[in-house]
């Protein structure tokens, strides 16, 4: 499912996706690892 990141505090992400409406996602390790940051407004895969 894909999704906007629309808020991001503290570690946390809200997605909206267009079915679900808003999700509070975490990102995986891999970002964490490479510390990569997604920001607000990026497209994702939730």
């Amino acid at each position: 499912m894909r999704g906007k990141i629309v808020r991001g505090v503290g570690g946390f992400y809200y997605v909206h996706t267009g079915s679900l409406g808003v999700l509070e996602c975490k990102a995986k390790g891999i970002f964490r690892n490479q510390k990569v940051k997604p920001l607000v407004g990026d497209d994702v895969e939730v």
